[in-house]
């Protein structure tokens, strides 16, 4: 019985030994990016890639689109009417058309590619609630989600 267990012992032993033989291990390469690169901030709240292969990234301190090598960073600014309303992101969303819409705290905003603009909807006059999240498109309309109640917004009365 003892040679009995040894073999089977020894068979277990054998059988990890070859297969670490034929094991290759996996390479993952990852980088680092951080403001020192040109990201607007290091804590990030929200992330998608469009159509075009942009990544979007929305942190506290404004939006970044990222195109593989290069930051660009869009950030409020009074003085200009088609910037964003607010630096703080809540959620980015891609709509069916392709187009890319996101949430600030008190600002729905949608994205013009054509002239790199920003169109924006001030949810302040519905309520004082923060808006979080985009959830979902359905029929044309998207749904939010605010810190105290749910929207729709319908995209074709914009």
């Amino acid at each position: 019985m003892q040679i009995r267990e040894l073999r089977y012992i020894l068979f277990i032993l054998c059988s990890f030994q070859c297969h670490s033989l034929f094991c290759q291990p996996i390479e993952n390469h990852f980088t680092h990016y951080t403001t020192k690169d040109g990201l607007s901030e290091g804590e990030i709240r929200s992330i998608v890639q469009d159509s075009v292969g942009f990544l979007w990234i929305g942190t506290h301190n404004g939006l970044c689109r990222f195109d593989g090598q290069h930051f660009k960073i869009y950030r409020y600014n009074p003085t200009d009417t088609n910037s964003l309303r607010e630096n703080s992101f809540g959620r980015l969303f891609i709509d069916s058309k392709k187009r890319l819409w996101f949430t600030t705290l008190h600002w729905l905003h949608l994205y013009h590619s054509n002239g790199e603009w920003f169109e924006h909807f001030n949810i302040n006059a519905l309520t004082t609630a923060t808006l979080d999240h985009i959830c979902f498109e359905d029929q044309n309309q998207l749904i939010l989600a605010g810190s105290t109640s749910l929207y729709k917004f319908d995209m074709n009365e914009k």
